[in-house]
């Protein structure tokens, strides 16, 4: 979902400067998020979380005649585009101005605020999946992060864990070790591989429903008074946003994948 917004606020910038009107189509280009029914009346997944950049409509759009159409390239920084946002105070600016969430979200995200966060909370995410085998960083490992954690919470007396992972197996190890001291998300899907987490259909609107908890889960890690993870986009949305200033960061760094020539091919490196 991230990587998706990054896209866009690298492409609104190029708007904004050359003085066109941005408009968000995921509906004739959808993204894994698109369902084949109507979500909040809408097909355009980008309005299933955020809302319309403009008041013209995507009808309207198509019917117009002076109309550009982005490429789906990612470009390079000697291009202008950061895939890092924090890098870019003009890509913070336009995060913080112009994304807005939909009413139904922000209010969701102002209840589970004062729900969940009446303790002094360390938030942790722990990526896994396919990071631990063709990510572009490495994965924390489980114990690397037990043992992250614990320093932590012995310096810095946080009250509760808000862990935040799609990988079933870091579940588990973080809830095993940290027992009732963990809070988290029941609706959101985890897996031991991403086949298992975001392809498997078992519930209604599941594809609506992987946005919305990691959009939520993001925000609130950027509330919370301590945040933790490796180098992922929704970190870089979290600190981007900068919901709570006083946040302190933590994380970890295990370096960049490497093409290995024979790793490289069974996707293993990490182990």
């Amino acid at each position: 979902l991230f990587s998706n917004l990054s896209f866009v606020l690298n492409h609104i910038k190029i708007a904004k400067n050359s003085g066109f009107i941005p408009v968000v189509d995921m509906e004739n280009f959808p993204t894994i998020y698109n369902e084949k029914e109507r979500i909040f009346n809408t097909l355009n997944s980008w309005e299933y979380y955020f809302d319309p950049l403009s008041n013209f409509t995507l009808e309207e759009v198509y019917k117009s005649k002076n109309v550009i159409i982005t490429e789906n390239n990612f470009y390079s920084k000697d291009e202008g585009f950061f895939s890092n946002i924090t890098e870019s105070r003009d890509l913070i600016n336009i995060l913080k101005r112009d994304i807005k969430l939909k009413k139904n979200k922000k209010k969701l995200l102002n209840y589970l605020k004062v729900k969940m966060f009446k303790k002094k909370t360390l938030g942790v995410h722990f990526r896994g999946t396919t990071y631990k085998i063709a990510g572009v960083v490495y994965a924390a490992t489980s114990n690397q992060m037990i043992n992250k954690i614990n320093d932590i919470l012995s310096k810095d007396n946080y009250e509760q864990i808000f862990l935040v992972t799609e990988d079933l197996q870091n579940f588990n190890s973080i809830i095993d070790y940290f027992g009732n001291k963990v809070i988290f998300f029941k609706t959101s899907k985890r897996g031991n591989t991403d086949l298992e987490a975001w392809d498997n259909y078992s519930r209604s609107r599941h594809r609506y429903k992987l946005g919305r908890d990691i959009l939520l889960e993001t925000y609130l890690l950027s509330y919370c008074d301590g945040y933790l993870d490796i180098d992922t986009n929704p970190r870089e949305i979290a600190h981007g946003l900068n919901l709570n200033p006083n946040q302190k960061r933590y994380s970890i760094d295990n370096g960049h994948n490497k093409s290995w020539p024979i790793f490289n091919h069974i996707k293993y490196s990490w182990y």
